[in-house]
């Protein structure tokens, strides 16, 4: 307590402690800001969805083999059953001067192969998967977010089936241009608002024949999608994003697409200086056009924002600003008339 002695003015208490404090509370706030906004979110949590034909990733990879009655699951079970067998690679039962060469493979291949007919007449399954390589931003002002990702669709081609050929591979890698030349799905992301497959230095995709027909089919893409943003919680609010899968020219009763098992994976840990992935999601539906039902899936992204900066660079400072300038009303109005 400070006291104040003037001429012809009464002792005055004086509750300058008050301006103390909030100097010592600034100070405190700087001292603990970094700590706070390190926990300032819980940690990433994967969403799981349950439903008999997405069963745990993790108790997948353990297993090492897929339990589900769904044709796709049993289509990547016969290319893991083709894959496990190396030792069919080296065998000199196979692998004779007589073998056929990957050219000779691919031509014989393709002699009187139709890209415009369907690989099976009642409908093709078409199972997909999503690898995020990352995430590298999300923009307020368009809605949307920007992602790099490795896409992977399976199907199943018996007119691609090589296993009566003499041939010592289980599997043909062939170049992008390969798929000009068969029957695709024509899978698209129907939401983006733009993508492109990354060239670096050549185009980043691949084709991969087994000796059954199956042919798995990857791209490596830079994708541009759309946001939801609620900024009624802010900062305290979450962002949803979606990125939508659908066959671009075939409707469901040509191509049923249909998830992987391990469906969605992550490279790495995202890490963004404002957002935090808190949970990802996938789900299939159907859409009614005006000439058919088309299967549709999609992979939902959850964001939080990041509220320490917001908290200590903004939302404190401007209250102590706030409140420190009450302290004024605290002093007597007879010490006011003195300093005048």
């Amino acid at each position: 307590m400070i006291w104040l002695v003037g001429k012809n003015i009464n002792l005055i208490p004086l509750p300058l402690h008050y301006l103390g404090l909030i100097l010592i509370l600034f100070g405190c706030l700087e001292v603990v800001e970094a700590s706070l906004v390190a926990r300032s979110r819980p940690p990433l949590r994967v969403h799981t969805i349950e439903d008999d034909r997405y069963p745990d990733p993790v108790k997948s990879r353990k297993a090492r083999s897929y339990h589900t009655e769904d044709e796709g699951s049993e289509m990547l079970k016969s290319i893991s059953n083709i894959t496990a067998s190396p030792s069919h690679l080296n065998s000199k039962e196979r692998c004779t001067r007589n073998s056929l060469n990957m050219g000779n493979i691919i031509n014989s291949l393709l002699t009187d192969y139709d890209i415009h007919l369907l690989p099976e007449s009642e409908g093709v399954n078409v199972t997909i998967e999503l690898h995020v390589q990352g995430i590298s931003g999300i923009s307020e002002i368009t809605a949307d977010f920007e992602l790099d990702i490795m896409y992977s669709e399976i199907w199943n081609d018996p007119r691609l089936s090589f296993h009566h050929l003499n041939v010592c591979a289980t599997n043909i890698t062939v170049k992008s241009g390969f798929r000009n030349k068969i029957w695709t799905p024509d899978t698209c992301i129907i939401n983006s608002k733009e993508s492109k497959i990354h060239s670096s230095p050549s185009e980043n995709t691949f084709v991969i024949l087994y000796q059954t027909g199956m042919v798995w089919s990857n791209f490596r893409m830079n994708v541009r999608a759309p946001c939801r943003f609620s900024l009624q919680m802010f900062p305290f609010d979450t962002i949803h994003c979606q990125v939508t899968f659908e066959s671009y020219s075939f409707n469901r009763d040509e191509v049923k697409l249909m998830w992987h098992n391990n469906a969605v994976t992550m490279m790495e840990k995202i890490e963004l200086p404002d957002f935090e992935l808190v949970s990802w999601s996938i789900d299939k539906k159907q859409m009614d056009y005006p000439n058919g039902v088309w299967d549709r899936a999609s992979v939902h992204f959850v964001f939080a924002r990041r509220y320490g900066f917001y908290l200590f660079q903004g939302y404190f400072p401007s209250s102590l600003t706030t409140i420190s300038s009450w302290v004024g009303f605290f002093f007597d109005v007879r010490y006011v008339q003195w300093l005048i």
